[in-house]
């Protein structure tokens, strides 16, 4: 018999919680999982499998609750399983920082690290592996599905008026602060990566995206400005704060993906993000680069 780990979030009492009784069901090695009849395959790579399942107690399409909740709440989770991955690939996850026992280990790493910045995320909920001296052969990380979001690019489709974009440049100039402070590195964003709150955030929710568990000395909201958040888990950590060359990078990467965005906006981002602090005649020239980047 195989021996695991697992290692749940502060709020998901036990394993029931998830609609499991063990490892095996969270692997979908056994069909003990409660939602797995449920269950859909929304991505899959190399040596890993991404699924969208619901929690016990959550109501099917046409509103009918078959079982109760147990613990964790109601909604849908998110399941990456990962078997195999190959062995380059194994070897940066086992010794490069995070240093991690799998690969399910690692994105729970990167993920906490995140959030200890103020870098709102999908909320961890268990992570759990098979035990091995060196890298785990098969691991499973489960995350709370975010509720009431839209991609970037989508959410600014809907709202071209003024008072939002520039909300939302506000927005993203503190998420990307963050971000970079976090120092995840290399990190490669597209639009794709960012999600964005639909609610209005002065209004009381029971989004998932503003009941984020870990306590942490940071606020992951932006006050009255709109929810952002990161979908993309990036590969790796350096431990240190991006330099600004490096921030610069990513903004233009991702500025360069969003049609007319104005300077002003573009320098809301930028200011709030990496130029805080700087004499003017070096932001203007940063600024500069980066719209050149994007034109």
């Amino acid at each position: 018999m195989k021996t695991t780990a697992i290692r749940l979030a502060p709020d998901v009492p036990d394993l029931a919680g998830l609609g499991a009784d063990c490892f095996e069901d969270l692997m979908g090695w056994t069909e003990g999982l409660v939602g797995g009849p449920r269950a859909e395959l929304l991505e899959e790579g190399p040596g890993w499998k991404l699924w969208r399942l619901p929690l016990p107690g959550t109501p099917d399409e046409a509103g009918k609750v078959t079982e109760r909740p147990r613990g964790a709440g109601t909604g849908w989770i998110r399941i990456k399983r990962f078997e195999g991955g190959g062995f380059r690939r194994a070897v940066g996850a086992r010794f490069r920082e995070p240093r991690s026992s799998s690969f399910a280990g690692r994105e729970w790493n990167l993920l906490c690290r995140l959030r200890e910045e103020g870098v709102p995320t999908p909320e961890p909920l268990a992570v759990g592996e098979v035990s091995a001296p060196l890298f785990s052969p098969a691991s499973v990380l489960v995350t709370r599905e975010l509720e009431d979001v839209q991609p970037l690019v989508a959410w600014l489709e809907e709202r071209p008026d003024a008072r939002n974009r520039a909300r939302l440049s506000r927005a993203l100039g503190v998420f990307f602060r963050r971000l970079f402070q976090a120092g995840v590195s290399p990190l490669t964003l597209t639009p794709g990566s960012i999600v964005v709150g639909t609610e209005d955030p002065s209004e009381p929710s029971d989004c998932a995206l503003v009941q984020l568990a870990p306590k942490t000395e940071k606020e992951l909201r932006f006050g009255d400005l709109p929810d952002v958040c990161l979908v993309d888990v990036p590969p790796g950590l350096n431990q240190a704060e991006l330099e600004t060359g490096e921030a610069l990078g990513v903004l233009s990467e991702v500025g360069a993906h969003l049609q007319g965005a104005s300077a002003r906006e573009r320098h809301r981002v930028l200011f709030g993000a990496c130029l805080r602090g700087l004499p003017r005649d070096e932001r203007r020239k940063l600024l500069a680069r980066v719209s050149n980047a994007a034109s």
